[in-house]
């Protein structure tokens, strides 16, 4: 799992999220606010949903703890792998997220 920044300061990439539980990425989400590494306002994350569930749990989760507001896009095929692909844009809340434990 990784927090990738963007070349806009304000854009970050989430990396990982079909192999780790949502409660997880959140917590690590908020540790790499904590120590000052993360200094945006977007989160961009993606899955293949027809293998995983990671990004549809985690945008859930998101939405079930007030931590933001999830954006999700269709499944569109990637060029690359051909996989069927779906992002998700999190706006993150930062008050709520660093009040959740």
């Amino acid at each position: 799992m990784d927090l990738i920044q963007a070349n806009c300061c304000g854009l970050y990439e989430l990396d990982g999220v079909f192999q780790e539980e949502p409660t997880l990425l959140v917590n690590f989400i908020r540790i790499e606010l904590g120590k000052g590494n993360f200094r945006g306002r977007f989160i961009v994350f993606s899955d293949v949903p027809k293998e995983s569930k990671g990004g549809n749990d985690l945008a859930s989760y998101i939405l079930k703890n007030k931590l933001g507001l999830v954006y999700p896009t269709h499944s569109a095929k990637n060029p690359n792998s051909k996989n069927m692909l779906k992002v998700w844009i999190l706006e993150v809340n930062l008050t709520n997220l660093k009040k959740h434990t």
